[in-house]
């Protein structure tokens, strides 16, 4: 009889309230919005049970330093897992967060896979933006500013070859 309740408990969380029922019990994916580190959290009835903090490329690049533009909180939630699906998937302000911190190694690995200091910058300005704005959309935008810069500066050396 207590568990038909959990359960039932349990599913009318789960269908109306997706995040609520991943705090239930289920997963958050969390960036760091200061440090560029991932975290992830698992939760059983209310309770977290396991917490485990991770580095993305953005703060490898940073190797430990912290950026504060911004008096908000540090770890902004990226995704929610609950154990059972949803009915619905809401996107959080920073739903792309930890795809853009694996884009930026991407970046750096391709136009400066040496320049420590060029992926330090890249990855201040991403956390930054992320800061400012408030939400994880900018740090796209300043990934493509990056991307438009080197491809005309690749470009100029090889038109001033010709």
């Amino acid at each position: 009889m207590v568990a038909a309740l959990w359960l039932s408990f349990y599913l009318f969380i789960s269908s109306f309230l997706p995040s609520l029922s991943a705090r239930f019990c289920g997963e958050y994916q969390e960036i760091n919005i200061k440090t560029g580190q991932a975290r992830e959290r698992y939760f059983f009835c209310f309770l977290t049970v396991s917490e485990e903090v991770k580095d993305t490329p953005i703060s490898l690049a940073l190797q430990g330093e912290t950026v504060d533009v911004s008096a908000g909180g540090a770890w902004q939630l990226v995704d929610a897992f609950p154990l059972m699906p949803s009915l619905s998937t809401p996107h959080y302000l920073f739903h792309g967060a930890l795809g853009q911190a694996n884009a930026m190694a991407s970046i750096a690995l391709r136009f400066f896979p040496d320049d420590v200091e060029r992926k330090r910058e890249l990855a201040r300005n991403i956390l930054i933006a992320w800061q400012e704005s408030g939400r994880g959309v900018t740090a796209s935008e300043v990934m493509n500013k990056e991307l438009l810069i080197e491809v005309s500066a690749k470009t100029t050396e090889e038109t001033d070859g010709i």
